[in-house]
């Protein structure tokens, strides 16, 4: 089977022959051309040339359009309402990291702490039983108030488990597991919201919430004392924080901006940004 390589393309400048550039934007090229200018005059070809591509440039400026909040004039690279919807979430990802801190520390969740449920499950001749999990790495850097998947991990951006664990009796294998919270508010806010709360909280074991509480959500069987957290991790400054923040704005549009509030106050938050921008309100 034939291997596939793939290669970060380098831009060159065609002028200069450094990288990182291209001639149009090279500072060598300009200063000839202006050097140019004043030995020949506007009309010089080489002059003249570059000065309606430039105009060409500025011009197309003027009409394209983002690819984030639809305005003209700019791309998504210098996006006011996206820069402002970025410093919103690293804002508010600043509280949620404080009081989801707060809450692993009252659990006594971080590395070494014990947990099961009934997503890791041994079995044997005299049936099923839940296997303690260790927890093996606190995944700081995905820990981030936009990661409101509960029941599913996965790799992808939204999806990320807050710890990795092995079975309590297998600890020698490479093999991790994803694992996440306890039933607990405190720790849940950003992915339940208090009516999906309170209906896997009931006591009814029989009906859908019931049936799959103990899967989604894990419980404490050996707490530990509190993990130091990496160095700019509460204050969103470390550069993994940086580089999820822009991988979950990546792709997506301004009406899809979470900008990090409590599952139930999401929807208000959209409503409002379509206000804003006098779109109806969904």
């Amino acid at each position: 089977m034939p291997i596939n390589h793939r290669y970060k393309r380098t831009v060159r400048c065609g002028y200069c022959h450094e990288t990182g550039h291209n001639k149009a934007s090279c500072p060598k090229y300009a200063v000839r051309i202006e050097e140019l200018r004043e030995a020949y005059g506007d009309n010089y070809y080489a002059v003249a040339d570059y000065d309606r591509k430039k105009a060409k440039r500025k011009a197309s400026g003027k009409t394209r359009k983002c690819s984030y909040c639809h305005e003209v004039g700019h791309n998504r690279t210098t996006c006011p309402t996206l820069k402002e919807h970025m410093a919103i979430t690293r804002a508010r990802n600043v509280e949620y990291r404080k009081e989801i801190f707060k809450a692993m520390v009252q659990h006594g969740i971080f590395t070494g702490a014990i947990l099961e449920s009934d997503n890791n499950r041994g079995h044997g001749e005299s049936g099923t039983w839940r296997k303690p999990m260790v927890i093996t790495r606190v995944m700081w850097s995905d820990i981030n108030i936009w990661e409101t998947e509960f029941r599913y991990y996965s790799v992808d951006i939204r999806e990320r488990a807050p710890f990795k664990a092995k079975p309590l009796c297998a600890l020698h294998t490479s093999y991790e597991v994803d694992l996440g919270f306890p039933l607990d508010y405190e720790l849940l806010w950003n992915k339940l919201t208090t009516d999906q709360f309170n209906a896997y909280s009931g006591e009814e074991d029989g009906d859908w919430y019931g049936r799959f509480k103990n899967t989604y959500f894990t419980t404490v069987v050996s707490r530990v004392n509190a993990e130091k957290p990496p160095l700019g991790w509460l204050t969103c400054e470390d550069a993994e924080t940086e580089k999820a923040l822009k991988e979950f704005y990546k792709k997506r549009l301004w009406t899809e901006a979470y900008v990090g509030m409590s599952k139930d106050m999401d929807l208000l938050d959209l409503q409002r940004l379509k206000r804003e921008k006098g779109t109806k309100a969904v």
